[in-house]
């Protein structure tokens, strides 16, 4: 990830570039992984469901996983997934494999949601 945190405004609709890198530092190739999901809870570990969901075809989408789009995605959030709330959570992004193994690619980071004045 390029930043230590993800935020929005309430209410917003957002789209986030991910870039997913490896322990080195280099971009990962996301296309061994069958499954990507992305989720924002109140904290790490809390139980389902997430306030924030997102998977591969339903908010989340692979870039070309070569040259300079190598190990991105685009994260769609849309104005219904944040109205009404505000505040810091926890999101993480999950890599599961054609075997069902699930890969931690992006640790869990801060999601911040910023109230805003003018709600829709």
């Amino acid at each position: 990830m390029g930043s230590d945190y993800l935020f929005i405004y309430s209410g917003e609709d957002k789209t986030f570039l991910i870039t997913v890198i490896d322990s080195a530092g280099n971009p990962m190739d996301l296309t061994p992984y069958t499954a990507l999901e992305f989720e924002v809870k109140p904290q790490a570990g809390d139980p389902d469901p997430a306030l924030i969901s997102k998977t591969l075809g339903s908010g989340l989408t692979l870039l070309a996983q070569t040259g300079d789009t190598l190990g991105q995605a685009h994260l769609k959030i849309s104005s219904v997934d944040t109205v009404g709330q505000s505040g810091t959570f926890e999101c993480d992004l999950i890599g599961v494999d054609g075997a069902g193994d699930r890969q931690v690619l992006m640790p869990p980071s801060p999601f911040v949601i910023f109230n805003v004045v003018n709600q829709a």
